[in-house]
């Protein structure tokens, strides 16, 4: 055979082969794909906000058959559905507190969730919630992007996916990760205390169901199941951390994120456990504990917004204080919570767990009170209870279990999201830091970006949780961000006067008032 033809077989040969091997590469997804998930065609739209962010965002997406019916107080079951969702509006709020005492309406904007009815941002509530939102840019960046999966607090009795704070589109775009937030059901709908054979805590049953869901679908956006990161605040941060001791036999998740709240948190007791259910099955006509598991099927016939009044009776705070809360149940939730911990009984996944420097200081915000010594120092001793001491312990003990564990304390203030003089880095303040929503406020006429020490702090932020999520095991370490040890300098002081330089001091400084172990 000729030279030239030679050459030319062998030409062909490898355009054949690249060929053939081509067929095995999926195409980059084009902006606001149509996709195919288990809860079937899945059409998006690009985000309108940030403007040109070229990301696809898809809101609304059900991910559990509505817990209506027979599945009211029952564990979730999945979504399968052939049909087309037209992802463009965020599914209804879970069915929740009707409102808190008038406030500042930055507080009702930012607290957690927004999930209250706010002049001009009214709220549309339902039992049928289980809906899910996914921000993704699978067109650039990571072929198969590592995923945030993060769960809104409220105490457990209100919450929502649908407040400005927790749009996911600018962490999308800026870190090249998919950004997930599941709706999850509250207060007597997700923590019903109501007799056997009812499960409890089926919040955090809904919040499994979600990760589930990511997991089969998430490669459909672009994403990589391999690399899901659970993360949440307060109640969301609690969730988290519940999810690594109630898991570990099939743990999906590759690491952990919680923001002020870890499993150790002691959840308040209100007498036997059934109390409040039959306190409310008794105002709604289903009769009281004599009638044992017969309330059931009555309390699941029962119009839900007479169960939302009745729990408004037993409530404080316009429906944010009530006695339905989780509660050990030997699956989700374990009463020697502690004692798992300093055993080393947790998904070995790494972890990131942290707070804000003036935790509790939110409730000036809620009494329209003044910071003072006294009230700064009854503050300082109960935020020391709740978050500090639980979130020193349990890096310490993850660390001794063989799990990398970064701590951090969130410093900063801003006029922009500051609660009052004095009030300082409260409760849920580092939020929008977190997700770069600082200027995404229904109340703001034009937003802008926010540029100078804020627009630092806040990129600097995004940059360590994205680091983390793509990378949970390397990826802070090669930031400066060196794992937990309490006695060395390895605390993070987020945000420290302001700033967006690395700031590390010793953890035990922070935790003089904790008991000793």
């Amino acid at each position: 055979m000729l030279p030239f033809v030679k050459s030319l077989c062998f030409l062909s040969n490898i355009l054949a082969a690249v060929e053939a091997a081509s067929i095995h590469i999926a195409p980059r997804s084009p902006l606001a794909a149509t996709v195919r998930t288990t809860s079937g065609n899945i059409v998006g739209h690009e985000a309108a906000w940030p403007t040109n962010s070229g990301i696809s965002e898809y809101l609304g997406i059900p991910f559990a058959t509505p817990p209506l019916g027979d599945l009211r107080f029952a564990a979730p079951k999945p979504f399968k559905e052939n049909g087309t969702v037209q992802a463009d509006t965020y599914g209804a709020d879970c069915l929740q507190g009707e409102g808190l005492p008038a406030s500042d309406p930055r507080t009702l904007d930012w607290l957690l969730a927004g999930g209250f009815s706010v002049k001009g941002y009214p709220r549309n509530k339902s039992e049928d919630c289980l809906t899910l939102n996914v921000w993704a840019k699978p067109q650039t960046g990571d072929k198969k992007k590592a995923v945030l999966i993060f769960l809104y607090g409220g105490a457990f009795m209100v919450g929502t996916t649908n407040a400005p704070a927790y749009n996911g589109a600018r962490l999308a775009a800026e870190e090249d990760i998919i950004v997930v937030t599941p709706n999850y059901r509250l207060n007597l709908f997700g923590w019903s205390h109501g007799p056997a054979p009812l499960p409890q805590n089926v919040a955090l049953l809904d919040q499994r169901l979600a990760v589930e869901w990511v997991r089969d679908n998430i490669a459909a956006f672009g994403g990589d199941p391999s690399r899901i990161i659970l993360s949440g605040e307060s109640a969301g941060a609690f969730s988290t951390d519940f999810y690594a001791y109630a898991w570990k036999e099939d743990p999906i998740v590759a690491g952990f994120i919680a923001q002020s709240g870890v499993a150790s948190f002691p959840m308040p007791e209100f007498g036997n456990l059934t109390d409040p259910w039959f306190a409310v099955a008794g105002m709604v006509g289903c009769g009281g504990a004599e009638k044992g598991v017969e309330t059931v099927e009555c309390m699941r016939r029962v119009d839900s917004s007479e169960l939302q009044r009745a729990v408004g009776n037993m409530s404080v705070g316009g429906g944010l204080l009530t006695p339905f809360l989780p509660v050990p149940d030997g699956k989700t939730i374990f009463a020697d919570g502690p004692a798992k911990s300093k055993a080393g009984d947790f998904i070995k996944k790494p972890m990131i767990l942290g707070e804000n420097n003036n935790e509790l200081n939110l409730l000036y915000a809620f009494a329209k009170l003044s910071p003072g010594p006294l009230l700064n120092g009854i503050t300082s001793l109960a935020s020391n209870a709740i978050f500090t001491c639980g979130i020193a312990t349990t890096a310490r003990d993850r660390v001794a279990g063989g799990v990398p564990a970064w701590r951090y304390r969130y410093m900063s203030t801003w006029n922009n999201t500051g609660l009052g003089p004095g009030i300082g880095a409260y409760h849920s303040s580092e939020i929008p830091l977190v997700f770069g929503t600082t200027e995404h406020k229904p109340f703001r006429e034009a937003p802008a970006r926010d540029e100078g020490e804020e627009g630092q702090v806040g990129r600097a932020m995004r940059g360590l949780w994205g680091a983390f999520v793509r990378d949970p095991v390397n990826g802070l370490v090669g930031k400066g961000w060196p794992v937990y040890k309490d006695q060395d300098l390895t605390l993070n002081r987020l945000g420290w006067e302001n700033k967006a330089q690395l700031n590390l001091a010793k953890g035990n400084e922070y935790d003089a008032a904790c008991p000793a172990t």
